[in-house]
């Protein structure tokens, strides 16, 4: 009898028809993962890697409670070299791999399986580690909004702590932020433009700005680009938000980015 299924259908020949239970193990065997998972999704550091996934999506006409206790499979390549590694029975939708050589583009791949059979790879994420990286001299970090303030992680998105919260921000959401050598810039409301220096801590607002979409920083000048949704405009100004001047175009701009370099 063939153990690999995916779905059973009985004809009855128009005769009623009450149930039909069958609780033997050879009759209800493990399911084989037949749907693969487009939603891979990695982070790289100068040598590890934080990979994250969900399973795969359940068959039509399976239930959230179905049976999803699958095992997964990491494939990982060296683009170059073409050399890979396997890392198989991990249980948890993430892993961290670890000894990435810096400055190397990698492809990874994930899939499910159990002892019934291996469903299929998802699509291949395609990524590059940072340069080798000193502790010793430079710490890198990622700075992100949320509903709970500012926040800060290492770059792989761990060992997170708290740079300011909404009661400092008067209770406002951060919609946008950049940076400059020290200073960040936090569009919070879209109504507010704070600065916070994370090496002297100081935290200010700066003024005359009352509507605000976007913010962008030219470093050589250096300059605050902002974007005005009500104006549909957008202007630019010191760091310290003064001498504002507005750009000769109209435009509602959602985003806003800026090539100091050209």
């Amino acid at each position: 009898m063939e153990r690999k299924f995916y779905h059973n259908a009985f004809a009855t020949n128009g005769d009623t028809f009450v149930s039909l239970k069958i609780f033997h193990q050879k009759f209800e065997p493990f399911p084989i993962p037949h749907n693969a998972f487009d939603n891979l999704e990695v982070i790289f550091s100068d040598t590890t890697a934080k990979v994250n996934w969900n399973k795969p999506a359940l068959l039509g006409g399976m239930a959230q409670g179905a049976w999803q206790q699958w095992v997964f499979e990491i494939r990982v390549e060296d683009a170059v070299l073409q050399n890979s590694t396997a890392i198989v029975n991990l249980t948890e939708s993430s892993c961290v791999l670890q000894e990435l050589s810096p400055n190397t583009v990698y492809k990874i791949n994930v899939r499910a399986y159990n002892k019934a059979g291996k469903g299929p790879w998802c699509s291949q994420f395609i990524g590059s580690t940072f340069k080798s990286i000193d502790l010793r001299y430079t710490f890198p970090t990622i700075v992100w909004g949320t509903r709970d303030g500012l926040l800060q992680s290492n770059i792989v998105g761990d060992d997170i702590v708290s740079l300011l919260n909404t009661i400092k921000l008067n209770r406002m959401a951060v919609r946008d932020v950049t940076w400059f050598k020290d200073s960040i810039f936090i569009n919070a409301n879209y109504t507010t433009l704070f600065v916070y220096n994370t090496s002297t801590y100081s935290f200010s607002k700066i003024s005359n700005i009352f509507s605000i979409k976007s913010i962008a920083i030219d470093w050589i000048t250096p300059k605050i680009y902002c974007s005005n949704p009500v104006n549909q405009m957008i202007s630019r100004m010191n760091l310290d938000g003064s001498h504002i001047e507005t750009l000769p175009m109209m435009t509602l701009a959602k985003e806003i980015a800026v090539d100091a370099n050209n």
